[in-house]
């Protein structure tokens, strides 16, 4: 009796599952377009994602991911979204042997009662890397995380002082990118203020310092910083760092100098 009681119960449920439906408008997305700008043939899969709100009384039910084009794939979270839920649709678009200018569709169906589907699109002007031209980037070329220098080179610096610089970055890719962490070679060369989360098109400053005080040992100093970032092609950024420490005597006083051995050349 009991058995009999929760099949009924599990198809009654079912069916009133089945029978609610949610409007089109009811499924709140936070955009409907994309614009990926120029990108590469050859600079692999990019990446969109869809973030919606269902806004009905009703759960709302996912029921079949469909593209336009054989070089998309969709994918979402889940299948089911209970009233007042959040929910991402993930689109991932190959430009391989693709080029110029497109605009593609993607089609979320589901138990709407107005309507069949929900459309949603993106677009791009794919470009070649042979084709390019030599005074311009396409996005990923260099990795999405984009440096204002390429090197720390201080020159000549008197030991005794604090040096303090910063590294402008700009994320120039589709997603957040975030600096997890930085290691110097050098070893009165610091980074700080990590880690650093850059959102789309935003900028951000990393704070290097090089404290001379307690360096007892001159002349020239090589090595580099390296970045740990989650940058998608290049997740690894390093850069070299170059410095040459002279001794400051301007702390000694007159008698002291007049003891200091002669410089041999």
């Amino acid at each position: 009796m009991k058995y009999r009681f929760f099949i009924a119960f599990i198809l009654a449920f079912s069916s009133a599952l089945t029978m609610a439906q949610v409007a089109l408008d009811e499924i709140v997305f936070e955009n409907t377009d994309f614009n990926f700008g120029i990108i590469q043939a050859e600079g692999g899969i990019k990446t969109v994602t869809y973030k919606f709100t269902n806004t009905s009384a009703n759960s709302f039910i996912i029921q079949g991911l469909e593209a336009a084009c054989g070089c998309t794939n969709l994918s979402s979270d889940k299948e089911v979204y209970a009233p007042g839920e959040k929910g991402l649709i993930t689109v991932d678009f190959n430009p391989e042997n693709i080029k110029g200018e497109v605009n593609k569709w993607v089609y979320i169906r589901g138990n709407y009662s107005d309507g069949f589907q929900k459309d949603l699109s993106f677009v791009a002007n794919v470009v070649s890397v042979t084709d390019r031209s030599p005074n311009r980037y396409y996005k990923g070329e260099f990795g999405y995380l984009m440096m204002d220098v390429n090197h720390f080179g201080w020159g000549s610096q008197l030991t005794g002082q604090v040096i303090i610089d910063t590294v402008k970055f700009f994320n120039d890719g589709y997603n957040d990118i975030v600096i997890s962490s930085a290691k110097s070679s050098v070893p009165f060369v610091t980074v700080g203020n990590l880690p650093i989360t850059l959102p789309v098109d935003s900028t951000a400053y990393m704070v290097v310092t090089a404290d001379l005080r307690n360096v007892d040992t001159v002349g020239g100093y090589r090595g580099s910083i390296v970045l740990q970032t989650n940058d998608r092609f290049f997740p690894i950024k390093e850069f070299p760092v170059g410095i040459d420490l002279m001794q400051n005597f301007s702390h000694l006083k007159k008698r002291q100098l007049k003891k200091a051995p002669p410089l041999t050349l």
